[in-house]
């Protein structure tokens, strides 16, 4: 099995490697996690390799609870084969972390080995394949910039008409699903078009998470920390079309959720 990236927060340009044993996916370290190489002094290519270490927490020992990472004795690190294919991660309290060997000095002086934790690492708990979609777009569909409107701004975003199906895409201006279209149903007998709750719009990059569109009502309500809104989730988000004009309405708002189990709302909510 081959992982890539190794960690979430810097750019990985290797794989992990590990072998599959019965139910049971194994990962021995050290293992090189980012290989650099660049000019030296004189011309000449200097390589650089940092590496993948299992390292765990240590206390201090003076019962502040405070402590550090340090490697473990033991370099594996297992995944249980799920029955649905899924990996589930035999120890979770343990980092994959980003080790730099240290035999020598910047300035050269040669010092005792060890391996230094970069600060960076990731838990694993769960791998599991992504089979969610983004909605394609057929190619008969022909976009058009529209005008998404709120209360004190306007911002582009596009649609496209297919038959009885109309495609919105750039509803939310994020990396990762700016490109990423939702499909609704017009209905010409009532003037309306309805965008159901639920659609995958891909990964959100910026904080590394799935997001699902799901339409709701807002309302303003006080909190101890101020005004927040509160959303109450609706099974589609509803337009009046006046096919006339081009205008769409609605009184209504979407958000984005982490997830359609336990949403995590991620407050983008639009009154159009």
């Amino acid at each position: 099995m081959y992982l890539k990236p190794v960690y979430s927060l810097i750019n990985n340009n290797c794989w992990l490697v590990g072998d599959i044993e019965g139910d049971e996916v194994v990962f021995t370290f050290p293992q090189v996690a980012n290989h650099y190489e660049y000019p030296g002094e004189f011309g000449d290519t200097v390589a650089y390799d940092e590496y993948c270490l299992v390292v765990g927490f240590k206390e201090d020992g003076d019962g502040s609870g405070m402590g550090w990472y340090y490697p473990t004795e033991d370099q594996t690190f297992r995944f249980s084969i799920k029955e649905d294919g899924s990996l589930e991660a035999q120890n979770s309290e343990v980092l994959l972390g980003y080790c730099a060997w240290v035999n020598q000095l910047q300035d050269g002086t040669e010092v005792d080995p060890y391996w230094s934790w970069q600060y960076t690492g990731d838990s694993f708990t769960t791998l599991r394949e992504e089979i969610n979609k983004v909605a394609e777009v057929p190619e008969t569909v022909e976009f058009k910039e529209w005008y998404l409107v709120g209360q004190i701004a306007a911002r582009p975003l596009e649609i496209g008409f297919d038959s009885d199906k109309v495609y919105m895409r750039g509803l939310v201006s994020v990396g990762g699903i700016a490109d990423s279209a939702i499909v609704g149903d017009w209905d010409a007998a009532t003037s309306t078009i309805s965008f159901p709750t639920g659609q995958f719009m891909g990964i959100y990059t910026d904080i590394r998470c799935e997001s699902w569109f799901v339409a709701g009502t807002a309302e303003l309500v006080q909190t101890q920390e101020g005004s927040a809104y509160q959303i109450t989730p609706k099974d589609a988000l509803v337009f009046s079309y006046d096919a006339e004009k081009k205008i769409m309405h609605t009184d209504d708002c979407f958000v984005l959720a982490q997830t359609l189990e336990a949403p995590a709302y991620l407050g983008y909510v639009n009154r159009v």
